[in-house]
């Protein structure tokens, strides 16, 4: 399986994410971000599956 690092600014992003979503109801928070972190070990493993966004390129 390959290895991923998530950097210091997508952990605050999801920390941002989580504690906004957290607000009304933490359990759906929990649930969003476990969902999130399980889908990192694939993206590692087929980083050019899915579709190319140019909105959200560097």
């Amino acid at each position: 399986m390959n290895r991923f690092k998530i950097s210091r600014q997508a952990d605050l992003d999801l920390e941002d994410m989580w504690v906004y979503l957290a607000q009304n109801d933490s359990l759906a928070a929990d649930l969003l971000l476990a969902k999130v972190l399980d889908k990192f070990p694939m993206l590692a493993q087929f980083p050019k599956m899915g579709r190319s966004r140019k909105e959200f390129e560097i």
